[in-house]
This record gives structure tokens, sequence and C-alpha cells, in this order.
């Protein structure tokens, strides 16, 4: 019986007898008790593995599952570091002779510490990227990159390297919570009702132990699918050693005690909640959507060391939602979410987006029924700060189309704060879904046909909708009195030093503020010009209209996606408009790239009064637009 503030001790180093008993105790708990974490193809391997020889293991080989008969396997997920050089890795070159075996001592520390683990509880059988995918042969790369779902999701556990951010560095080693200037033993007595032994040792700790810990394996792109995807998890962070399945989350010191898993239990198990009718499997599948706006928000703040990885690296993650999205009991017909709470979803029926392709498809990194509110992703700008990122900016080698999220290099968000700081709704509140836009087609061409999750060679995407030349310019905040008065103010940030804002503008001259993906490359008006304040204050203030113009060859549009509509007060209608901001390509007249989101609302400046004039469907932005069909690349 565990008393209030009790916990194990913690080992004073992970590379000892207690922290192997203690791992291979929770896994064999593990295994023997919990019906949720086994393995849903048990007879899967890996294409290679590392088959450990011998009790001390100075040797391992790289040998092809096909010749084994089919047996548990570990795999490892951690940072190699960013200085490489050196560091063994298996080559077209080096094949033949890995195959014959590898003195364990030339390998990097972590996987030597990876061994080590695998030996001591009792597994022969590892799997390592860096030695199991030939690293210079890019078919073999992309063939094995595409089964990350199934080699972490079916591995009897996954070996977690938190610390340090160097492969060179092994994970093995002094703990920080195990020293004992950090836990004190005490000799306690305790009630005999209470225990079977009256007397026990209690540890009393120093200090509060954080429930989060960033570490370095949080930073990289790769590595939150490798996080997600295993149904069992042994982690070693350098403070203590911590367990995580569907069932148990546990760690030395105790302040991890839980009874199930909490982070993304359905992609973990693969399995959704199924079963019910009408709004409810609805709102099952409205919650699968939201899971995976909670995955790109949380993927789009870590780094990757090549961008062609924007897509691969979470394919892993989008099989599995696929596969949820498939299963028995989800809705198929042709309904698009915008917005969901947990009780709620707003959503809107409308033409199939590509009448060739079936329920739960995916468009580089957008979803079926979430493509056109996908399509509102914005750049978050708060986040660069918190994760000392570089401004936004587009991969210099093709990754994404640009209408995706994956073409940007820095944070995203998904949902749209404007629209989900009005939920929960009411029933009198009468929400309204209009789609502004019809998506007549959709091209994704996948480099590796077997993942057509991970990367492309080209992308496009078809729309007819209320398009509108607008002109667009930049200026200093100091120049702009109203910001701030919204969510989508607030959330989206000014830009990454805080004091640009971006507007378009119609030949009206009336402005209206947007967001840019990217800034490189733009002049901001000068400060204290009085241009500025025509841009900021939504209309002209020049003398005759002296000092502003509009600019005939712009090769801006907006481009109108949906409005969403609701009771706000009394007979009041709030009116909520959202459009994609694009630059036309050179040297086409109906091909265009995104550069920004922009968004209206009736509330915003405007009066109660003013709010009753406001059309059902109005923003003055296109009251002059025409519907036209464009692709964007």
């Amino acid at each position: 019986m565990l008393l209030f503030g009790e916990s194990l001790e913690i080992a004073s180093s992970s590379d000892s007898t207690m922290t192997f008993s203690r791992a291979s105790s929770w896994l064999q708990n593990c295994l023997k008790s919990h019906g949720t974490c086994r393995i849903s193809n048990a007879g899967f391997m890996p294409r290679r593995l590392l088959r450990l020889q011998g009790s001390n293991c100075e040797h391992v080989t790289v040998i092809e599952s096909s010749s084994v008969a089919p047996d548990s396997y570990v795999a490892l997920t951690y940072c190699w570091g960013k200085d490489t050089s050196g560091v063994r890795t298996t080559t077209t070159e080096n094949l033949e002779r890995h195959m014959n075996g590898i003195p364990v001592a030339t390998l990097p520390r972590t996987i030597q510490d990876a061994i080590r683990v695998c030996g001591e509880i009792g597994l022969c059988y590892l799997w390592v990227d860096a030695l199991c995918i030939v690293q210079d042969d890019a078919e073999d790369w992309r063939t094995e990159s595409s089964h990350m779902a199934e080699i972490y999701g079916n591995s009897i556990v996954t070996l977690a390297a938190l610390h340090p951010d160097s492969c060179m560095s092994g994970f093995l080693g002094p703990q920080t919570f195990g020293q004992p200037d950090w836990q004190c033993p005490i000799q306690a007595d305790v009630p005999p009702a209470l225990v079977d032994s009256p007397s026990r040792v209690l540890f009393a700790r120093q200090g509060q132990v954080p429930t989060v810990r960033q570490c370095a394996l949080d930073c990289r792109g790769w590595c939150l699918q490798e996080r997600v995807l295993p149904r069992r998890r042994l982690a070693f962070d350098g403070s203590e050693m911590s367990w995580h399945c569907l069932e148990r989350t546990l760690c030395e010191c105790g302040h991890l005690d839980q009874d199930s898993c909490r982070e993304y239990p359905e992609l973990k198990s693969g399995s959704g909640a199924a079963g019910g009718s009408g709004a409810r499997v609805a709102l099952n599948q409205h919650r699968l959507y939201r899971l995976w706006t909670e995955l790109v928000d949380e993927y789009s703040q870590r780094l990757l060391s090549k961008s062609d990885d924007k897509l691969v690296a979470i394919s892993g993650l989008a099989k599995r939602l696929r596969g949820l999205l498939k299963q028995p009991g989800q809705p198929h017909e042709e309904r698009h979410l915008i917005v969901a709470s947990d009780e709620t979803a707003v959503e809107f029926a409308c033409m199939p987006l590509a009448p060739t392709c079936g329920p739960g498809d995916y468009f580089a990194g957008l979803w079926k029924g979430f493509f056109i509110s996908g399509l509102a992703w914005s750049v978050y700008h708060p986040s660069l700060a918190r994760a000392s990122r570089q401004p936004h900016r587009r991969y210099s080698a093709y990754c994404a189309p640009t209408w995706s999220w994956a073409s940007v290099d820095g944070p995203v968000m998904l949902r749209i704060p404007e629209i989900q700081s009005l939920m929960p709704w009411r029933d009198r509140d009468d929400p309204k879904i209009v789609c502004d836009v019809t998506v007549n087609d959709i091209s994704c061409i996948p480099i590796a046909k077997e993942n057509p999750e991970g990367a492309l060679r080209s992308a496009r995407v078809t729309l007819t909708a209320p398009l509108v030349a607008v002109d667009l310019a930049t200026i200093y905040a100091s120049d702009d009195p109203d910001w701030d008065e919204s969510p989508y103010d607030r959330e989206a940030g000014l830009s990454p030093s805080g004091d640009l804002a971006c507007f378009v503008r119609t030949r009206s001259l009336r402005s209206y503020r947007v967001l840019l993906d990217v800034e490189e490359g733009l002049v901001p008006i000068e400060k204290g010009n009085p241009k500025a304040r025509c841009w900021a204050s939504s209309r002209c203030y020049c003398k005759d209209r002296v000092g502003c113009t509009y600019d005939t060859k712009t090769e801006y549009s907006c481009l109108r996606l949906f409005t969403l509509t609701k009771n706000f007060v009394g007979s009041v209608t709030m009116c909520i408009v959202v459009f994609l901001v694009l630059k036309r390509v050179p040297e086409t007249l109906d091909t265009f790239e995104r550069v920004g989101l922009g968004l209206w609302n009736s509330r915003k400046g405007r009066s109660y009064n003013s709010m009753k004039r406001c059309p059902q469907f109005g923003v003055e932005l296109f009251s002059k637009s025409a519907t036209e069909t464009v692709n964007i690349v």
C-alpha cells in the first residue's frame, strides 16, 4: 500500500541493477496485466533489426527480419545531435559488413546504452534508424520511413533518450533525483493497521518536482510521432526513469503516478470512440480532427534538419489517424468541420472536395473533412519567442504547397481563435456556416507511392470563390492605434519583432487587417508617414486622396473561404468572414500562391446598432468581387 508522499527509492545512476530490475518489472507487469496495451500486430518486425550477441554483447549484427522467426523488438527514439561527423551509420558500402557484426564500442554512446538496456531486460532485437535504414539509399529511406507507424506502434517497448541532445553522450548515468542532496531516507513508524510492516523507509524530497520538463527530444520534429505512436515507452531524462503505457504512467519519484494515458490515447491505441448515431458519431470524428490540430500546433514548434522531412516526419501519425477515420461508424457524408468543442460542432454541407477521393483522405497535412477550415491556418508569432525560433520563413527546398501549413518553417495554428473564443454555443445562438468556396480539384503527387502521406513532388488545389484584387502594405505598430482589439489580433500577434502590421485594401481605399505567413522582402511604410494612418484607419484621410493611390498592377488578391453568423445580443447578428490573401504567380493568369490569412469581424470597432445593419454575408472587401476559378500551388 502506498502512503501519501511515499515513492520509490530513485537509483543514483540509471546504469544500475536497481534501474534495470525496475524497468523489467514495469514491462512484465504491463505485458501480464494491461490488455489495452497489447500489440495489434504481434507478428510484425521491421525489415532490419540489430541482433544482440552474447550476454556481454560486445557485438551486434544487422539482420533481415525475413531470415528469423517473428519475435519482440525494442525501438529507440533519440537525438542525433548537431555534429554527426564520425557517427557510425549503415550505408550501401558497409551494409554487408554490418550484417557480419559491428563492435558495440564503435557505436555512439546512446546506441550503446540502448543495447545495454535491451540485454538487461532480456530482449535481443533493437531497431535504430541510423543502423537499420541504409542512409545513403534514397529508395530504402523512403520505403522504411513510410513504416514508422508500424515500427514504433508494434515495438514491445520504445526507449526514449529524452536527454542529452547528442547521440555521442549517452543517456545512462547519474540521475539528479537519485542524489543524496535531493532524496533523504527516513525511517518511519507506521500504524500496523495501514501496512504489513510497522517500520518502513520513506523518502523526503527537496523542493517540488516539475510536472512538465522540457527535454532535448521535445524539440525535434521526428520525435513527436516517436513519442505518440508506441504503446509502451521507457524514458530516461537524466533526473529519473519513467514509464508510459496506455494503462499506466509512473516514475520513480511518484509524481507521475496515473492510472491511464492522457496523451493522445486514440492514436496510441489505434482505436477511437465508435458507436452511437447522428450527432454523437459526427462529434467523435470532430474530436479526431481537433486532435490533429493539437498535433500540428505542437509539431510546427519543433525543429527539422531537412525541409523535405516536413510531411514525412509526421506521416506515421497521419497514417494512424487515417485508420481511425475509416473505422466503422464514422460518417461518410460530405460534411466539413469548421470548429468543435467537447460537446458542440459547427459544420456545413457543400459539394464533395474531389469526386475521386474517399473518406478520410489527406492532402499535404490537411484532411478532407477539415479541408476548407484547414486552409485557414495561420502563423503563430508568440511561440517564436518561447521556443527561441527565428521568424517564419518558406523552406528553400519544396516540401509542400503554399496553401498547406507545412510550407512554413515556424509555429502555426489550425484553430481560428476569433471563432473558438465564442464557444461553447448556446441553443439561442443559432450559429450558421456558409461556405463561400467550391473545391473543384486537389492534386497531390507524392514522391513515393508507398507513402502518400509523405514527401510531395507537387500539389495544387483548384477553387471557385469570390475573388477581389487588393493592394497590400505593412506599417509600424506605432502608426496603428487599433491593434489588439480581438482574439485574432491577440493570439496571432504582431510580426516576430512585434512592431509591424499588415493591411490589404481595394480601389475604394478601405483597409482590412491581414496576417502574413512570411514577412521576408516586404518594406514597411516609413514610420510617421501620413499614408500609414490611412492604411491603419480603414479609410483614406489624404486631401483629395492625393497621397493614397491604388496599384492597378497589383499582384495580390483576396479569396473568400467561409462566413459564420450567430445571434449575439437580442436581434443582433454577429458576422465573421475568413479569407485567404494570395499572390499571383508571375506569367500566369489564374495561378496563385498563398501569402496570408484575413478575418473580418462585424463586432470589431462597431456599435450594436451598426451591427444590426450588418448584411448577413457582409464585408465591403468583397462587395465588388467576382466569382472566379483559380489554382493555388
